[in-house]
């Protein structure tokens, strides 16, 4: 399934599938992408305790896909409020780039979100010990790293479709 540029409307999602959330590939300025590492595992979403990926949510109820992103952020990475204007450039129309099959039963609505601050400053995030930063990676050289299952389905579709511009 390629990623297409639609939003599945949540009744929609509820028939077709069993979870929907959020990928999301923080950029900086050099176009690099921030890499995170999962410190637990779940079965539903195929993810291991160590397998690196990016950031990744799923979406509660019948959130937006900007308020899963917004909430992930704040979960995972501590960002919210006024750090989260400062540090993040979100364009929801330009960011958005569609939807894909993250693994069997979960859909991923896919993006790109801008890093405003420091390299550094992204190495000190921490949010609730779900996943901890490790660096950031050059788009090409993601592949390589021990990716989730998830991730690495989304960024090969995003590859193919030279979306991670």
């Amino acid at each position: 399934m390629p990623i297409e540029k639609k939003l599945t409307p949540n009744h929609e999602i509820k028939e077709k599938y069993k979870k929907v959330g959020v990928v999301a590939f923080v950029i900086n300025n050099d176009g690099e992408v921030l890499v995170v590492q999962e410190n637990s595992s779940k079965a539903s979403t195929v993810k291991k305790a160590g397998e690196c990926g990016v950031l990744c949510e799923t979406s509660e109820g019948d959130e937006s896909w900007m308020e899963t992103l917004m909430r992930g952020f704040r979960e995972e990475l501590g960002i919210d409020g006024q750090n989260a204007r400062e540090l993040l450039e979100i364009d929801s129309e330009e960011n958005f780039l569609g939807e894909g099959l993250f693994v069997e039963g979960v859909l991923a609505r896919v993006c790109t979100v801008g890093w405003r601050g420091s390299k550094e400053e992204a190495m000190k995030l921490t949010g609730d010990g779900e996943v901890r930063v490790v660096g950031w990676s050059r788009i090409e050289d993601l592949s390589a790293l021990n990716l989730r299952p998830g991730v690495r389905n989304i960024l090969n579709q995003c590859l193919e479709q030279d979306l991670l511009k």
